[in-house]
């Protein structure tokens, strides 16, 4: 069933093609000190290019540059529509982003290709629920369910369907049968707590959460069922134990929100951070919030989302403004494809923390270490760089994609002078500056990475 439209799923494999195109590069002349090393002309195929920009993509996504790397990944696709890799990393950035409906379809396109993978599978069944097509999602779970009965996050997913309709029984059925299949899954145990909580069983919730391993992540979901609860100062006193006053206030403003929801309202707002079903019945603590907040329409995800310090949802100011950007939420009800990092500002409570003995400072200011180029080509004749530059981008503006190019004047001395030096812009990832390279490398053009000291502090 697609999301853009009622029917079955796409289940033929559709075969690469046959044919092995090729493309040539020209460009040459790295650099000026090493002219006589410059690369031959050479022929690669269309497979080998697809493959390159495979790498430099999920390179640029498991940096956590989504929109770059979403870029990429289409342009890609325009020379490799069959590749599944392809479509699975385009499909999990956006998801990323927090396109839940461009993330379908690219599963679906993932799936098309490889009607087997779980992964693709998996993820078509979750965008239906981050869409609000819970009926769909559950019969894609079920079907899962019993095609590999064996992956805790089928469960999950199918208990967070359940609970999303209000059917907490049978949603809690799903999470036990998950941990009978893997019974130290925290996802698992965290969303059936959460389920329990729902269902204001709020005592049963805290038992649950007190068998977990203590840690931040715990101790804040605990705070959590205890704000659901209308205990504010247990809530306040778990959640002091990893984060500072300032955020334990924003805490509890959102907890207090979280109780003025209808049930359906708070479902949503736990498990997806929507807001959009109900207004709060109780008005935010802080004086300034005349509306409710607007948390994060994003799910969690199938599996822990772990961040390098505990974070607060902060109380936001208006409740009919767009959807924030993507974060994690409040509990490990988890339904998106990958675990990943966080992209956008905190906006709701938080548990789902590193394990950390000891509250996160506040940043320090201090050097942000190297930037890194890669570079390309070097003339003396700032026009032969120019035309260098040009010559890449038609050739390999695919993999150029979401790189800028520049060209820096270097003085290398009375016996050498002065030449132009064609570069990527400077940027602290090393990984993606590196993939791009390979990238090209791969492709027959010459590029090697430069560091240059990052002169400007960063806190």
């Amino acid at each position: 069933m697609k999301l853009g439209a009622m029917g079955p799923l796409l289940a033929g494999v559709l075969m690469l093609g046959a044919c092995a195109h090729t493309v040539k590069t020209s460009v040459q002349g790295v650099g000026p000190e090493n002219a006589s090393d410059a690369q031959p002309v050479t022929e690669v195929t269309k497979d080998q290019v697809a493959q390159s920009l495979v790498r430099v993509a999920d390179s640029l996504r498991e940096n956590g540059d989504y929109k770059t790397a979403i870029g990429v990944y289409e342009r890609a696709r325009q020379t490799d529509p069959k590749n599944f890799e392809l479509s699975l990393g385009l499909a999990k950035s956006l998801w990323a982003v927090g396109d839940w409906e461009d993330a379908g379809r690219a599963f679906e396109d993932a799936h098309a290709i490889d009607p087997h993978n779980k992964e693709a599978r998996i993820g078509i069944a979750n965008a239906l629920i981050a869409t609000g097509r819970l009926d769909e999602a559950i019969d894609q779970f079920k079907s899962l369910m019993v095609d590999i009965p064996e992956e805790p996050k089928v469960y999950s997913g199918l208990g967070i369907a359940y609970d999303l309709k209000g059917d907490h029984k049978d949603a809690q059925l799903r999470y036990g049968m998950g941990l009978e299949v893997a019974p130290k899954n925290t996802a698992l145990t965290n969303n059936l707590a959460v389920s329990f909580a729902l269902e204001k069983d709020f005592s049963t919730a805290e038992e649950l959460l007190k068998t977990m391993p203590d840690n931040p992540k715990t101790r804040q979901n605990l705070a959590l069922v205890f704000g659901l609860a209308d205990k504010p100062q247990e809530a306040a006193k778990m959640a002091r134990m990893d984060l500072n006053e300032e955020d334990v206030a924003n805490n509890l403003d959102y907890y207090r929100y979280l109780r003025g929801l209808n049930p359906k309202a708070q479902a949503e707002a736990i498990l997806l951070g929507h807001t959009t079903s109900d207004q709060p019945q109780a008005q935010a603590a802080n004086s300034a919030a005349e509306t409710p907040p607007a948390v994060p329409t994003v799910p969690a995800d199938v599996a822990p989302l772990e961040s390098s310090k505990p974070v607060v949802r902060k109380v936001p100011q208006t409740a009919d403004a767009s959807p924030a950007e993507p974060n994690d939420v409040a509990t490990d009800a988890q339904i998106a494809p990958e675990a990943g990092p966080s992209t956008a500002p905190v906006t709701t409570p938080q548990s789902q923390v590193a394990e950390a003995e000891t509250p996160a400072p506040k940043p320090e200011i201090k050097p942000a270490g190297k930037l890194y180029q890669a570079q390309l080509a070097a003339f003396r004749d700032l026009a032969d760089t120019e035309g260098a530059k040009d010559k890449l981008e038609h050739s390999h503006g695919d993999l150029l994609a979401g790189f800028n190019l520049v060209i820096e004047q270097a003085d290398l001395g009375p016996d050498k002078g002065s030449y132009h030096r064609l570069r990527t812009a400077p940027v602290a990832d090393k990984g993606s500056t590196e993939a791009l390279c390979r990238a090209l490398k791969a492709a027959g053009a010459p590029c090697f990475v430069v560091s240059t000291p990052n002169d400007h502090p960063q806190g």
